[in-house]
């Protein structure tokens, strides 16, 4: 019965004891995790890449792999800021977890702006070019001059499970949303608030708005549409009709520093 109590207890404590929680998600590699694993992370249908030919091709996937992961057809239109999972084969690079994808700079870009645009925060644009392992992912790179057309290696963050994570099929990045709570974002990903906590080294989640944090699950999760509101809060559901698109608005310029 002890036993059976300490999830519990360890939930409560992130809400009584904000303060003595970890700063950050934890994606170093370890002796007891495996090298490389084909995991995922989650990205939002946003223009210009709001179909699944544009996404593929961000991420140098294809379609039908981003098709499969989140059971949809070729002839399925995305929704504004529908959910999907990415595919992607991650990698211990170093002491560190991830998942390079090379992109192609466009006019206008800066390392800031494609971290937090385009790969909506499931990166850090410091690490791209002050984080330099031994074989150099941007060898030739100047970061306060860069060429529309130039090739830029970007690390995503993720993590392949440890080796006694036998319940962890996949740890899956998700950039957690300033709305996001722990309980909604736990239902969403079908899987416990405790696992969640606890992967994430019982961290401030509120401190973690618009960062990457890992979800633990045993099974791939089949994401509700846009818009859902889930019924444990209707006091939320009357603030969301309220504030409106003012709202939306308010999280683009939070999570983009300005």
């Amino acid at each position: 019965m002890a036993l059976s109590m300490l999830p519990l207890l360890a939930l409560s404590a992130l809400f009584v004891y904000p303060n003595i929680v970890s700063a950050n998600t934890n994606f170093t590699c370890s002796a007891d995790s495996t090298r490389s694993c084909q995991t995922y992370l989650t990205y939002r249908a946003r223009p210009p890449y709001a179909n699944l030919g544009n996404i593929s091709d961000l991420f140098g996937i294809s379609r039908l792999s981003i098709a499969q992961a989140n059971k949809l057809t070729s002839e399925n239109k995305l929704l504004y800021d529908q959910l999907l999972l990415i595919p992607v084969k991650c990698s211990c690079i170093e002491n560190s977890y991830f998942a390079n994808v090379t992109y192609s700079i466009k006019k206008g870009d800066s390392f800031y702006v494609v971290a937090t645009s385009v790969f909506q925060n499931v990166t850090n644009y410091l690490i791209t070019y002050v984080w330099q392992p031994k074989d150099d992912m941007n060898p030739s790179l100047n970061p306060t001059n860069l060429t529309v057309g130039e090739p830029v290696v970007f690390p995503l963050l993720c993590k392949c499970p440890a080796l006694f994570q036998n319940q962890d099929k996949y740890l899956i990045t998700y950039v957690w949303q300033p709305k996001d709570e722990i309980l909604q974002v736990s239902s969403m990903f079908n899987t416990s608030s405790y696992n969640i906590v606890n992967e994430n080294s019982f961290r401030n989640f509120t401190a973690a708005a618009c960062l990457p944090v890992l979800i633990p699950v045993s099974k791939l999760p089949i994401f509700p549409p846009p818009g859902f509101k889930s019924k444990r809060s209707k006091k939320g559901e009357i603030t969301f009709i309220v504030l409106g698109n003012f709202g939306s608005f308010f999280f683009y310029l939070f999570c983009h520093g300005f």
